[in-house]
């Protein structure tokens, strides 16, 4: 049976450090729930890339068929979401803020 496969996404924002998932928790994924995990490689995460390949994850690209459920933090930029994917991520919607609009609407 295949393993799922779910992927943390790199940042867009400037100076956004914070990470949807820790290494230790990915760890936890890898080891105790079957899970496969792809890091996109970032200079300005908390984590070092690193940090994530030591807890077991590897590091790529997140577009193509193989993740399909994808991790942020951040409004992610319309041109990024893929048809048939789950992406979870905070954004500030509620406030109707325009520049969110065209996100909201793909989504």
């Amino acid at each position: 049976m295949k393993r799922v496969k779910i992927g943390i996404r790199r940042e867009d924002k400037p100076q956004e450090w914070r990470a949807p998932i820790v290494p230790s928790d990915v760890r936890e994924l890898i080891e105790k729930d079957g899970l496969d995990v792809v890091v996109e490689p970032s200079a300005e995460r908390t984590y070092v890339d690193d940090d994530y390949r030591q807890a077991g994850a590897s590091l790529g690209a997140l577009r193509g068929d193989d993740v399909r459920i994808i991790f942020g933090l951040k409004e992610i930029p319309t041109e990024v979401f893929e048809p048939g994917k789950v992406y979870a991520f905070f954004s500030h919607v509620f406030k109707g803020q325009p520049h969110n609009m065209p996100m909201l609407r793909q989504i």
